[in-house]
């Protein structure tokens, strides 16, 4: 019988970032929302000829053209072709977007989905899978480990909320306050439980 490994675009993503870092070249997991509103990680790499962070999507099942990078990375000279790329608010909306969009009242929050959320709460798992990600924190899609993610997001307070809105405008100026946004992470009682969770040694 023939065996087949099933895998999701998380999976995809860290190996084109495996790939990628093997090759020295700056690369990062992103969260945030495919081109039907599902839930969907992708890689950003840094782009040294236009001085600029790229979103790149290498699950087959959404971006086709992508699958020519898999030969490519053969090459000594290891290239990106511009079709390749994706815009944001486009192919992928970034959790911080989402966020922000839906918070402001321009984009329609039911049109965004993570399994077992749905309205806000689906766009907050985004964010947060987002915000892990900008600090190296890349977990897996549904891993969800501290009380801000998995409360209802009706019992959020305004301190919770504010703390978000945080985190979104840090993520949207990150090349900007990328240090703050570190410190906002790391000294925050989220970002201490994820990296607690992270450093513990498999039962």
């Amino acid at each position: 019988m023939e065996r087949r490994l099933r895998v999701n675009c998380s999976r995809f993503a860290m190996l084109f970032l495996t790939v990628l870092r093997h090759r020295g070249i700056p690369v990062r997991k992103r969260a945030g929302f495919d081109w039907d509103g599902w839930i969907h990680e992708i890689p950003e790499y840094w782009d040294e000829n236009r001085r600029q962070w790229v979103f790149v999507d290498p699950d087959p099942a959404t971006r086709a053209p992508i699958r020519t990078f898999l030969a490519r990375t053969r090459q000594a000279d290891l290239t990106i072709a511009d079709t390749d790329a994706i815009k944001p608010g486009e192919a992928f909306t970034p959790g911080f977007l989402a966020w922000r969009l839906s918070r402001a009242g321009q984009a329609d929050v039911n049109q965004f989905k993570v399994h077992g959320h749905d309205g806000m709460s689906s766009v907050r798992v985004a964010l947060l899978q987002d915000l892990d990600s900008m600090n190296k924190s890349e977990l897996r899609t549904f891993d969800a480990w501290y009380e801000l993610i998995t409360a209802p997001f009706s019992q959020l307070d305004d301190s919770a909320l504010n703390w978000l809105n945080d985190a979104a405008a840090l993520i949207a100026d990150s090349d900007a306050r990328f240090n703050e946004m570190r410190t906002f992470y790391t000294t925050s009682a989220y970002g201490t439980t994820i990296h607690k969770r992270l450093l513990q040694s498999p039962s």
